[in-house]
């Protein structure tokens, strides 16, 4: 889960990280590097390829190779004109060499083009030794930001890094887009980015510490959009519901709690989860499967109960739902059971008969707890979902089921802020036991690590 989020937030926080990695440590001092690259690019500057070295050696001033300011004297037969009547200079034979064989090319820079390598040279691409590359290629990789000479020096000595807009702003830029790629509610994106740009905004930080710097500061940023101030724990606010019924007597009513959400998004699977962690608190529970709508969804309900050995009330299809939860109520009030979980047929917020028979059972049965549940995968069309869910019955809270199938969790920031309904778990699988309390957290140290 959150694997989109976590591969994107971690290149940002590499992206700013990388600032300390380029201040070098004081070891050699700013002259002597400058010095260095000086050289480099000097060395980089005069190579010469490997095949040419050993046609081209360095002109030197020889009387057997350069050329004569004089005019040229045939030795056979002697010039009567002066050199400057010369229109163009005589064809002189090669003399050959001593020392190299004739096959062998000569090693005389040409009197006509003295200053110029031979044509293959020309035609060859000089190559760079394999050191220089590999130095400017490490440099290349550094920069995410750069930082001037003057903090260069200034990072040296006080071992601190000063982190500025114009540094990080083309990285949250960047972010700004990943989140939204990630399901990111826009709303939400854009106040996450505006908060760490406070956050970023012209500050100093000791350089050994500005990985956990830069990491905390998005957490706090995630931990304030996933919070709020209606969050409480389902499984605590239930006992301590039963803890507070009990006072009444033996004659009691149970705390009744509704589920409510679209189809396919795992809500009768959600009550058996919820069964069976009050069963282990020792809250006694049954089954109210109001859902006679969708084909199979009562003998779904059923074999949860026998599986946990939970009561169920149930009806035929196409019966009132709200009836059937009314006789469950007063059947767990006769045999004193503690909660009753009521599932309702999957309904989109676009169907009005079904939202309108969802607000008669609210009326009816005054539930005590009102829970919507949907599938993270969806992305930020959950939201549209939840708002209008919450016109007809005013919810309590989300339960988020799917999220380790999620690849990219973006629905879990964007539900709380835009709605203002707390996340209160979220199902991580398909047993009984995968189902774990929603705390902002957890969340934000498996998005950022």
């Amino acid at each position: 889960m959150f694997g989109l989020l976590k591969e994107k937030i971690g290149s940002f926080v590499k992206g700013l990280t990388s600032k300390s990695k380029e201040i070098k440590e004081p070891s050699e001092s700013f002259e002597e590097e400058k010095k260095r690259e000086t050289n480099e690019r000097e060395v980089e500057r005069i190579s010469i390829p490997e095949s040419v070295k050993g046609t081209v050696k360095e002109a030197t001033p020889k009387s057997s190779t350069m050329p004569s300011t004089k005019p040229s004297i045939n030795p056979t037969k002697p010039s009567t004109k002066p050199s400057t009547e010369i229109q163009s200079p005589p064809k002189i034979s090669p003399m050959p060499s001593p020392q190299a064989p004739s096959n062998t090319p000569s090693n005389t820079l040409s009197s006509t083009s003295s200053k110029t390598l031979p044509s293959t040279s020309l035609r060859t691409s000089p190559k760079i030794s394999p050191k220089i590359n590999e130095r400017k290629t490490s440099k290349s990789r550094l920069k995410p930001l750069r930082i001037g000479i003057g903090q260069r020096i200034k990072s040296i000595i006080t071992g601190k890094v000063r982190i500025t807009k114009k540094e990080v702003d083309p990285l949250l830029e960047e972010l700004e887009m990943s989140l939204l790629e990630g399901d990111v509610a826009f709303d939400v994106a854009e106040k996450i980015i505006e908060d760490l740009r406070k956050r970023f905004n012209d500050i100093e930080v000791d350089k050994n510490e500005l990985d956990a710097f830069i990491k905390n500061s998005i957490k706090g940023t995630l931990i304030d959009i996933l919070s709020s101030d209606r969050q409480f724990k389902l499984i605590d606010r239930i006992v301590g519901l039963v803890d507070e019924k009990k006072q009444g007597g033996p004659e009691k009513n149970p705390v009744k709690i509704l589920f409510i959400g679209p189809n396919g998004a795992g809500k009768t699977t959600t009550i058996a989860k919820i069964a069976h962690l009050l069963m282990k608190r020792e809250i006694s529970v049954m089954f109210s499967a109001s859902d006679t709508f969708r084909a199979a969804a009562v003998e779904q309900l059923n074999e949860h109960a026998r599986k946990l050995n939970v009561p169920i009330l149930k009806g035929k299809y196409g019966s009132d739902p709200t009836s059937i939860a009314y006789d469950a109520i007063n059947y767990a009030k006769a045999h004193r059971i503690d909660v009753v979980l009521i599932d309702t047929a999957g309904r989109q917020d676009t169907s009005r008969n079904l939202l309108d028979q969802l607000s008669k059972m609210q009326r009816v049965i005054k539930p005590d707890l009102k829970i919507y549940v949907g599938e993270s995968i969806v992305g930020n069309a959950i939201i549209e979902q939840i708002n209008s869910f919450n016109k007809v019955v005013a919810l309590d809270g989300v339960i988020l089921t799917k999220l380790d199938c999620d690849a990219k969790g973006g629905s879990s920031l964007s539900i709380t802020y835009t709605t203002g309904i707390p996340i209160l778990m979220i199902g991580v699988g398909q047993g009984y036991d995968d189902l774990i309390d929603f705390v902002p957290e957890d969340i934000v140290d498996k998005i950022v690590g």
